[in-house]
Order: C-alpha cells, then sequence, then structure tokens
C-alpha cells in the first residue's frame, strides 16, 4: 500500500512529495533497499503497479522492524525503557 516505518514515523510513498525524492527511505537504515533505491524510484514503482514495489517496501520494513524490536532490547536491558519508548512517541505522533 505504500507504507514505510522510518525512525521519524510513517510515510506514506504513494504522496507526491516523494516523486523528485532523490534520498533513502530511511537514512538511519542499512538495509539493501534504503542503500540502492531512492524514494521517488520506489514511488515511481508503486505508481506503475510494478510487483516488485511491494517485495522492496516489504524487505525494508522487515529490517526497520528488526532493528527496531533490538534497539528497544537494549533499551529493557540497560533500564531505560521510558526513555526510549517517550522519543518513540514523540517522533510518530
Amino acid at each position: 500500500h505504500g507504507t514505510v516505518l522510518t525512525g521519524e514515523g510513517r510515510l506514506n510513498l504513494r504522496n507526491a512529495r516523494f516523486a523528485t525524492d532523490g534520498g533513502p527511505l530511511d537514512a538511519g537504515c542499512r538495509c539493501e533497499v534504503c542503500g540502492v533505491h531512492s524514494r521517488a524510484y520506489l514511488r515511481h514503482l508503486l505508481t506503475v503497479q510494478e510487483p516488485t514495489a511491494g517485495r522492496l517496501l516489504t524487505l525494508h520494513n522487515l529490517s526497520w522492524m528488526a532493528a527496531f524490536m533490538a534497539e528497544m532490547r537494549s533499551a529493557i536491558v540497560v533500564g531505560r525503557f521510558g526513555e526510549f519508548r517517550a522519543r518513540i512517541l514523540s517522533r510518530w505522533r
């Protein structure tokens, strides 16, 4: 559907503002999709209904979620989950 998870919140890649955005889906992400493809290219794939778009966005979202969970686990282990939660909520609201 074009939804992308990022450290700054959820993005809808179908929005026209991404048509010329040459940046990665998430600057802090280390997945292969972010390392190779721009927001504009992935938006184009969505627009022309290329099945690869969904696959690439899914790969990014799964990679992002795995990194997010690892960060959450680390915050719990060191006793800083409250700070982690507050930071995430401030970005995602």
